[in-house]
C-alpha cells in the first residue's frame, strides 16, 4: 500500500509539474539561479520567504520568475499532454523524448516541459542495475541497509515514467496535434 501511495502522490503528474514550475521560479529568482552553499544562508531561507517572493513576482510582469509565480499561485500550471501507455511501451513506439522535441518545434520551447523519473543515471560498469538500497536507522541507533531488513524491498520494481506537459491554453490544440500523429 505504501508503494502505491508513493507512486500516486509523490509521482503524480500535477505534483511533478508544480515541482518544475517551482524549480523554474527559483532558478530565476535566486541569486545566480541557485541556493547558497553556505549552510547558514541555506538554513535561514524559509518557505515563507519563497512564497512572499512568489506573491511579489506574480504582481509584476517584469519581476524575475513572474510567469512561474503566476502559474503556481493561480493554479494555471502546464497540463499533461502525453504519457506513454502500456501498449505503446510494448510496441516500442517513438520515444517520449522525441515526441517532446517535436512538440517543442510545434508549440515553442517555452510552452512545453518534459519530466522523467528516475532521472537517467549512469549504470554500474558491470551492467547491473544501480543500487537502490538506502540506510535505515534502527531504534538502537544502529544503521543497516534496507535490503538486510526487508527482502520485500529487493523485489519492489523500479518505477519509471515520462511526462510531456504543455501550457494550459495550448492543451486542446496540442491534444488534437498529437492525436493526428502516429507515434
Amino acid at each position: 500500500a505504501r508503494y502505491f501511495i508513493f507512486t500516486q502522490v509523490y509521482l503524480h503528474h500535477v505534483r511533478r509539474i508544480y515541482d518544475i514550475h517551482l524549480k523554474d521560479f527559483l532558478s530565476e529568482w535566486l541569486s545566480n539561479g541557485t541556493f547558497s552553499t553556505k549552510i547558514e544562508d541555506h538554513l535561514s531561507m524559509t518557505d515563507i520567504e519563497v512564497l512572499s517572493a512568489m506573491q511579489e513576482a506574480a504582481k509584476d510582469e517584469k519581476a524575475k520568475g513572474f510567469k512561474d509565480a503566476q502559474r503556481i499561485l493561480t493554479r494555471n500550471h502546464f497540463r499533461l499532454l502525453y504519457q506513454r501507455n502500456p501498449k505503446e511501451k510494448e510496441e516500442k513506439t517513438k520515444s517520449v523524448k522525441s515526441i517532446y522535441n517535436e512538440a517543442k518545434k510545434e508549440f515553442g520551447t517555452e510552452n512545453v516541459r518534459y519530466d522523467k523519473y528516475p532521472e537517467e543515471k549512469k549504470k554500474p560498469d558491470d551492467g547491473s542495475q544501480p543500487n537502490t538500497d538506502f540506510p535505515v536507522l534502527m531504534k538502537d541507533e544502529s544503521i543497516y541497509p534496507s535490503s538486510s531488513i526487508s527482502k520485500v524491498i529487493e523485489k519492489v520494481p523500479l518505477i519509471s515514467f515520462e511526462y510531456i506537459f504543455i501550457r494550459s491554453d495550448l492543451r486542446e490544440k496540442a491534444v488534437k496535434w498529437i492525436s493526428k500523429r502516429k507515434f
